[in-house]
């Protein structure tokens, strides 16, 4: 069954967008847009075009038309280059802090890949912080420990990024696709972002030997639902177990 949003914490919904949306709070909140890969890739000798500004841009304005929102967090990794704003990054970062702050109130959530952000961010007086909590939603990046109680039982929900969760499934003619996904923990209340960057690949949770994030090593990742972003809408897999089950038997 196909849907375009589905309530996983009590008032929190996904949606096909690749966002999180908390209509109580009129916040919606999205992760790794990783603004500047193209320059990494350049360096490291791959001819990349400067393509990928103009796809993230669709995706961020689809999510903002979509939902009119009073704010949006971005939960991490802004940016891509981990030692230097790159010229493209500064340039790009600055565009789309702009386009975002016309609409809507941003704020940032430092990730592992934005330690330079920060010169970036105070130019455009955005709210650059360790962790964001909204009443009893707390986001994180998820690529180390915020300085925060992740577990701690009152939070509603806790929503984060970094892990580029997708599945990697055969097709009908022997071919493999990979989808990107939410990830859903219902018992311990966790729900992971997939990465709204067009060119982060995503890490298959059903074949990750160890996960990127330590929030996902503290916990059973086999219990956690996910749910494939498609063009067509979320489409349901069960669980990460019942899915590597499933997969098995083929």
């Amino acid at each position: 069954m196909w849907l375009d949003r589905y309530e996983v914490c009590d008032g929190v919904i996904i949606h096909n967008s690749g966002s999180v949306y908390i209509p109580e709070q009129g916040l919606v909140a999205v992760a790794d847009f990783h603004v500047g890969y193209e320059s990494t890739l350049r360096d490291e000798g791959v001819a990349m075009p400067f393509s990928q500004k103009e796809k993230l841009w669709k995706r961020i304005d689809r999510v903002l038309a979509t939902f009119s929102p009073e704010k949006m967090v971005v939960v991490g990794d802004f940016k891509h280059a981990f030692d230097r704003n790159l010229r493209q990054e500064w340039e790009e970062v600055e565009e789309l802090v702009e386009r975002i702050s016309d609409r809507t109130k941003l704020v940032v959530v430092r990730g592992n890949h934005d330690n330079y952000l920060a010169t970036i961010l105070s130019r455009k007086k955005v709210d650059f912080v360790d962790y964001y909590t909204e009443g009893d939603v707390l986001f994180v990046h998820g690529h180390r420990d915020p300085g925060i109680d992740v577990f701690d039982p009152r939070w509603r929900c806790v929503v984060f990024g970094h892990e580029h969760p997708a599945v990697k499934l055969r097709d009908t003619v022997g071919g493999l696709v990979k989808i990107p996904c939410f990830l859903h923990h219902p018992r311990v209340r966790l729900v992971v972002l997939p990465a709204l960057s067009p060119l982060a690949e995503g890490n298959d949770v059903l074949r990750a030997e160890r996960f990127f994030s330590p929030l996902l090593r503290n916990v059973d990742v086999g219990e956690a639902e996910v749910f494939g972003v498609t063009d067509l809408g979320l489409l349901y897999f069960s669980s990460v177990r019942d899915l590597q089950r499933a997969i098995t038997e083929l």
